[in-house]
């Protein structure tokens, strides 16, 4: 049914986001660990960091969307 299928694709979503921001921040790690990013050079770190916190502010919103409002 509709309810049913609805949880599925939110929480669907929720984990490809999930697991692209979790590749993004390895990348950048791995990049910075290697040198590439330096003081001048950031603005990739400062993406990871902007795109993970997004993803947090999405857990939170589609928790309070399947787990509260029901």
């Amino acid at each position: 049914s509709t309810p049913e299928f609805m949880f599925f694709i939110l929480n669907g979503a929720f984990i490809v986001f999930l697991i692209g921001a979790v590749v993004f921040l390895a990348l950048t790690m791995l990049r910075a660990l290697f040198g590439q990013y330096g003081t001048r050079q950031a603005d990739g770190v400062g993406a990871a960091a902007m795109f993970w916190n997004t993803v947090c502010t999405m857990y939170f919103i589609t928790w309070y969307v399947v787990y509260v409002t029901k």
